[in-house]
């Protein structure tokens, strides 16, 4: 039984941060909420865990991170069959209109600074985009 399978998942998240004050902590509650968490410190390393993977269900991603910023590997994922459905939120202190834009237009979900978003705010887009990606596999129940 593969880990969809396992009772109680809710998800798989990739957490894509270089900080660890912000990539742990948002680790620890996904993981209290069910999910299974994967994590990277940059987005090399995050795109090679994310090859590694049969699936992803959501990528909550960074944008300034060393060795590759979080726009490219945002556009390099999305020219890739895995990469191009993955649901993306960015979780970034950048909060500029012009970044914002281009994420937007590579795609993202959401896009959520740093000092602004609230916990309960990030968890239901967490549920929104995991449980979309669900149903529409038919894997969560109408009941």
């Amino acid at each position: 039984m593969g880990e969809r399978g396992r009772i109680g998942v809710m998800g798989i998240v990739l957490v894509v941060d270089d900080d660890p004050a912000a990539r742990k902590p948002l680790a620890r509650l996904l993981e209290g909420e069910g999910y299974i968490v994967d994590v990277a410190a940059d987005c090399v390393v995050a795109m090679a865990k994310m090859m590694a993977r049969p699936r992803l269900d959501l990528i909550l991603l960074d944008i300034g991170l060393p060795r590759m910023d979080g726009l490219t590997f945002l556009w390099r994922i999305r020219e890739t069959a895995a990469g191009r459905t993955i649901p993306v939120i960015i979780i970034s202190a950048d909060g500029e209109e012009d970044t914002i834009r281009r994420a937007e237009e590579l795609g993202v979900k959401d896009y959520l600074v740093k000092s602004r978003f609230k916990t309960c705010e990030l968890l239901e887009l967490v549920r929104r985009y995991v449980h979309k990606g669900e149903e529409a596999e038919g894997l969560v129940s109408e009941t």
